[in-house]
């Protein structure tokens, strides 16, 4: 089974299946001005995902624009973990000849040290999961509100509606600063559905663009992992579909698509290809228990598109197929010469 991340590899052999690691999509740090993402003077900052927290905390520490201080990401990561750009060479004494170490020090002080003093004039930080709340938590930041499931409609419906709105509420237990603003850091590609909803509830949002999400720059590593298709490819963005689509194009029949969210089933349906599928949590667990079912209804019959909003045991079942069909497959399977990317001991890519 093809997985763009190794974070979800555990949680898939655990279930029995042999994950093949490979990153679809790398994380790329955009420039800002410190101003931009400033939390002082604001309600709520609402942060939707780690690679967020990593990109706020890669912003430059001097205002400048960050065009140089930016973090980059790593290609064997899949746009998860950064590695930061070394500065230009200055003249002794000039601000930019600082070392790289004290660049990270100020780096990673300066987005963390303002929520953590606006919070303290009454800001609270809502995060979308616990794994951003994780990585607010790993740079000195304390989440005030976690989705109660893990989505941007449920910090939506916690916050509820802006201050002087019919129905609004009160989640501070502080003076409320700057009453009515969201500021909302997040990926360019992010759908703009939550500060929709937000704005509908009277809130005045600031979003700022803080990464966005480009296809692999390794191309060749999908192609040999997609040659021939696994029986399933875990996908976990539609950014990850439109990445496999163009580097492999469309998956094919016999290939369980599993998706880990509702976004990213809409994502693939509107390519026309079927959720095998969905996860019922936005979790490595989740994910690889949707998975385990489709690759279970895969070996009794062809993917059929799975119900949104079910279970995956199943909105993953399928039609079966003749007895003669089941056994050209096994057949196939067989014949399969084992190679680099057929798992563990030289059983079959899963």
């Amino acid at each position: 089974m093809l997985v763009p991340h190794e974070r979800f590899a555990p949680a898939m052999r655990a279930t029995g299946l042999v994950p093949v690691v490979v990153p679809l999509t790398r994380t790329v740090g955009l420039p800002v001005d410190r101003e931009d993402i400033d939390p002082a003077c604001t309600s709520w900052v609402v942060v939707t995902s780690a690679r967020t927290v990593r990109a706020l905390v890669g912003a430059a520490p001097d205002g400048d624009g960050a065009t140089d201080d930016v973090a980059s990401p790593t290609a064997s990561s899949g746009g998860d973990a950064f590695d930061d750009k070394t500065p230009p060479a200055a003249a002794p004494g000039d601000e930019a000849s600082r070392s790289t170490s004290s660049r990270d020090e100020a780096r990673a002080a300066g987005w963390p040290a303002a929520v953590a003093a606006a919070q303290a004039g009454g800001t609270r930080v809502a995060a979308v999961g616990a794994a951003t709340a994780a990585a607010l938590a790993d740079v000195g930041v304390t989440a005030d509100l976690l989705s109660p499931d893990g989505t941007m409609a449920g910090i939506v419906a916690a916050i509820g509606s802006a201050p002087g709105r019919p129905g609004a509420t009160d989640l501070s237990d502080g003076p409320a600063p700057a009453p009515g603003t969201v500021l909302l850091p997040a990926s360019a590609l992010a759908d703009p559905a939550g500060r929709a909803a937000l704005t509908d509830n009277g809130w005045h949002v600031r979003s700022v663009p803080v990464y966005t999400t480009a296809q692999t720059d390794d191309p060749a590593a999908v192609t040999a992992a997609t040659t021939p298709w696994p029986d399933a490819v875990a996908l976990t963005s539609p950014s990850n579909l439109r990445a496999l689509v163009a580097i492999a194009g469309p998956p094919p029949a016999g290939c369980a698509l599993v998706a880990i969210g509702s976004t990213t089933a809409e994502a693939i349906r509107s390519e026309g290809l079927p959720v095998a599928a969905e996860a019922q949590a936005p979790t490595p667990a989740a994910l690889a228990a949707a998975a385990a079912a489709a690759t279970t209804a895969r070996a009794t019959g062809p993917v059929a598109d799975a119900t949104p909003g079910a279970d995956p045991t199943a909105t993953a079942t399928s039609t079966p197929t003749s007895t003669a069909t089941q056994t050209t497959r096994a057949a196939d399977r067989a014949t399969r010469t084992p190679g680099p990317d057929s798992g563990v001991g030289g059983r079959r890519r899963t």
